[in-house]
């Protein structure tokens, strides 16, 4: 196992942040990119156990080259971020329409279709409305 630090810490360390990445890569005698360090981080996220099944996925295809780039992140590593949609309805519920605006951005480039996207967004919506508001307004009842 190339990362047995990231195996050994406690279950309560969930994230790890670029600069800790970066270090575990130059233990294994590896590098990234900035560029593709980004894209790594942005694809991954910051679950460590995602993190390790992707370096160690990465660093197969790397071979005995040293340096990972964004040729290779995309060429191998999952997007893993599959809640990206959940985040755009999140981010358009909170009022906060630069984040959501970043998150329809990223989710088209990954290509996934706009009536997709809609489709899930109307679903939450529908979730939310036909589900959940009863259920809070039963509950404002009762109080």
């Amino acid at each position: 196992m190339i990362f047995s630090p990231l195996a050994s810490l406690p279950v309560t360390i969930r994230s790890i942040s670029a600069s800790a990445l970066v270090e575990q890569a130059r233990d294994a005698g590896r590098a990234f990119t900035e560029e593709g360090l980004a894209l790594f981080c942005r694809r991954v996220g910051s679950n460590l156990q995602d993190v390790h099944g992707e370096l160690v996925k990465l660093f197969a295809y790397l071979g005995e080259r040293p340096l990972a780039d964004v040729e290779d992140v995309t060429a191998i590593v999952s997007d893993s971020r599959v809640d990206s949609i959940f985040d755009l309805t999140n981010a358009l519920g909170q009022g906060n329409p630069g984040e959501a605006l970043r998150l329809l951005g990223r989710i088209l480039e990954e290509g996934v279709a706009p009536l997709l996207v809609l489709a899930m967004g109307l679903c939450v919506g529908f979730v939310v409305v036909a589900v959940l508001l009863p259920i809070f307004q039963l509950n404002q009842l009762v109080k």
